[in-house]
């Protein structure tokens, strides 16, 4: 039987060497599921006509969920479909599953006509 799906699995990735793939190149199960996250944890909250001197210093937006591990590195902001490289700087929690996430500062202010979305992941649990 593994031989069977080592077969198909070849199948689609030719670029291993089947007979001697590690760990590395062939992660176990648990693994997966411990770094995969499933699509409806994926967040993004659009925010339309608001004003926000986001040019003179650090700004905050509230998200309708828990950021996952309160962590900057689940957050990426994009502004009129432009992303924003390492906008977030902190999260913090705003209680009823609530998150408070700070911006830097970047090089102009958000007005009525711009369109930003604050792409993120939503706490949650690997079972």
């Amino acid at each position: 039987m593994s031989r069977l799906r080592s077969k198909q699995i070849e199948d689609f990735n030719s670029s291993v060497t089947w007979s001697s793939a590690t760990n590395i190149e062939i992660p176990n199960t648990k693994d997966i599921q411990n770094n995969f996250i499933p699509e409806d944890n994926l967040i993004i909250e659009k925010f339309i006509n608001q004003t926000i001197a986001s040019d003179s210093g650090n700004w905050t937006v509230i998200t309708t969920k828990d950021v996952h591990g309160l962590s900057s590195t689940n957050i990426t902001l994009f502004i009129n479909g432009l992303k924003i490289d390492d906008a977030a700087v902190s999260v913090a929690d705003n209680g009823s599953n609530t998150s408070q996430i700070t911006f830097k500062q970047i090089a102009y202010d958000i007005d009525t006509a711009d369109i930003f979305e604050v792409h993120y992941i939503k706490d949650h649990q690997i079972s």
